[in-house]
C-alpha cells in the first residue's frame, strides 16, 4: 500500500511540477553561486595586485629621495636602515636594500605584517555566505512552488474524483468550475460532456423501453392468437390468419425501421447517389400514393417546375423521405381536403414542400414530431398509426444527404413539411 501511494506521489503531476522548479531553482542559484565567486575572487586578487603596486610605488619613490652622501656623514648603514623601516611602514611592504655586491644593506626586519585581508579568505567567506542564501532561497521556493502548484492542481484533482464517479455510473456528478482559466474551460467542457452523456443514457434508457414498448404490442398479439388456436378457443380462419399476418408485417416493418436507424446513426448507411430530376422524382411519391389519396376522397396535387436542376442524391432514400410525408399527410387529411405537392429553388437548395389541409398539429407536438416512437395522436395504436419512427428516419435520411427538415403547422389548417437539400 505504502509502495503504491510512493508511487502515485511520485508519478504526480504536482511532484514533478515542484521537482523540475527546484531543480530549475537548484541550477540557477549554483550557476550564479560560482560566478560571483570567481568574479569575487577575480576582483580580490586584482584589488591586492594594484595596492601592492601603488605602495612598492610609494615605498620606491621615500626611498629615492634619501641621499647617502648627504644625509649620513657618520656611515650611511644606521641611517638607511631608519629609512626603509618608514618607507615599509609606509607602503605595507617587507623592504631590502642591497649593494653593487649583493650584500644586504638594510631590511625592515621583522617581516611588515599588512592589515588587508586575505583574498581566499574573504571568498571562503563570500562562498559560505552564497551557499547559506542559496539553500534559503532553494527552501522557500520549492515551499512556494508546492503551495502554488498544491493550489493550482486541487481543481484537477477534484475533477478527476468527479471523473471517477461519472465512470462509475453516477452521471450527476458536475465538475466545480474554479481555479486558472484553463482549469475553468477544462471544467466546463467536462460538464458539458457529462450532461450529455446523461442525456444520451436518458434517451438509450427510453429508446430501449419504447423499442420493448413496440415490440410487446404485435409479437403479444401474434402471441395471443397463436394461444388462442393451439387451445382450440380461436379458429383458424382466414380472417384471423390475416391478423396475425398484419401483426407479423407490423413486427418486420418496425424491425427494418430500427436497422435503418442504427445504421444512420451510425454512419454506416452508403448512399448511392446519382444526378436525379426532383420533378421525377416527386411524380413518383405522388403516384404510388394517388390511388390511396383518391379512395380517402383527398385532392393530390404536384407542383415543381420542370426547370429545377438535377441533384446529386440517392434516389431511393429521398423517395422513402417524401413518400412518409405524403403518407402521413394523406393519413391527416380528412375527406374533402387537398394535399399538394411543390418544390422551388432556395438559397443554395431545392426545398422540397408537402401541405396538407388536415387538423394542424398543436405548437407543443410540433416540436416533438421527429422524435422516435413520437405520435401526435395518443389514439392511433401501433396497428393504424405505423412504426413511429417514420419522421425520424426522415429526418436522418436527409441529414445524411447534407440537408435539413423542418414542419410548420396551424392548428385547424393543416401542416406543411419543408425538406432542403444542397444544390451543389
Amino acid at each position: 500500500m505504502r509502495a503504491g501511494m510512493l508511487h502515485d506521489l511520485v508519478s504526480s503531476l504536482q511532484f514533478r511540477l515542484v521537482t523540475g522548479f527546484a531543480l530549475t531553482i537548484a541550477l540557477t542559484l549554483a550557476g550564479a553561486g560560482i560566478f560571483i565567486s570567481l568574479a569575487t575572487e577575480t576582483q580580490i586578487e586584482r584589488f591586492e595586485t594594484d595596492h601592492a603596486m601603488a605602495q612598492a610605488g610609494r615605498a620606491s619613490e621615500f626611498i629615492s629621495n634619501y641621499s647617502i652622501e648627504n644625509r649620513d656623514p657618520a656611515g650611511p648603514g644606521a641611517e638607511l636602515r631608519s629609512v626603509v623601516q618608514q618607507a615599509a611602514d609606509i607602503s605595507g611592504l617587507r623592504i631590502t636594500t642591497f649593494d653593487s655586491q649583493g650584500n644586504v644593506v638594510a631590511d625592515s626586519n621583522p617581516p611588515y605584517i599588512s592589515d588587508l585581508p586575505d583574498a581566499s579568505r574573504i571568498a571562503h567567506h563570500v562562498d559560505r555566505y552564497l551557499l547559506w542564501a542559496g539553500i534559503s532561497v532553494a527552501l522557500l521556493g520549492t515551499t512556494l512552488v508546492w503551495t502554488l502548484a498544491r493550489r493550482t492542481l486541487a481543481p484537477v484533482q477534484r475533477l478527476g474524483a468527479t471523473a471517477r464517479q461519472l465512470g462509475r455510473g453516477d452521471l450527476s456528478q458536475r465538475a466545480e468550475v474554479t481555479g486558472p482559466t484553463e482549469i475553468r474551460h477544462l471544467a466546463r467542457s467536462f460538464n458539458s460532456m457529462a450532461a450529455e452523456l446523461e442525456e444520451a443514457e436518458s434517451r438509450r434508457r427510453s429508446l430501449t423501453s419504447d423499442i420493448a414498448h413496440e415490440l410487446r404490442t404485435p409479437t403479444s398479439n401474434i402471441q395471443g392468437y397463436m394461444e388462442a388456436i393451439k387451445d382450440g378457443l380461436v379458429q383458424p380462419e382466414p380472417e384471423t390468419i390475416d391478423t396475425i399476418h398484419e401483426q407479423s408485417l407490423l413486427l418486420s416493418r418496425l424491425v427494418d425501421d430500427l436497422r435503418l436507424l442504427a445504421q444512420v446513426d451510425g454512419g454506416e448507411l452508403h448512399l448511392q447517389r446519382t444526378q436525379t430530376r426532383v420533378e421525377e422524382l416527386v411524380q413518383s411519391c405522388v403516384d404510388a400514393l394517388r390511388p390511396r389519396a383518391e379512395a380517402k376522397g383527398v385532392a393530390l396535387s404536384v407542383d415543381v417546375p420542370e426547370t429545377l436542376p438535377a441533384l446529386d442524391l440517392d434516389p431511393t432514400r429521398i423517395v422513402q423521405v417524401v413518400g412518409n410525408l405524403l403518407d402521413n399527410a394523406v393519413t391527416h387529411t380528412p375527406e374533402g381536403g387537398a394535399v399538394t405537392v411543390s418544390a422551388r429553388t432556395g438559397a443554395d437548395a431545392i426545398e422540397v414542400q408537402v401541405a396538407d389541409t388536415g387538423p394542424g398539429i398543436a405548437p407543443d407536438d410540433l416540436q416533438r414530431v421527429f422524435d422516435r416512437f413520437y405520435r401526435t395522436d395518443p389514439s392511433r395504436s401501433r396497428n393504424t398509426g405505423g412504426t413511429g419512427l417514420g419522421l425520424t428516419i426522415a429526418r436522418r435520411l436527409v441529414e445524411a444527404h447534407g440537408g435539413s427538415i423542418e414542419a410548420e403547422s396551424v392548428v385547424g389548417q393543416g401542416s406543411r413539411f419543408i425538406i432542403r437539400l444542397p444544390d451543389g
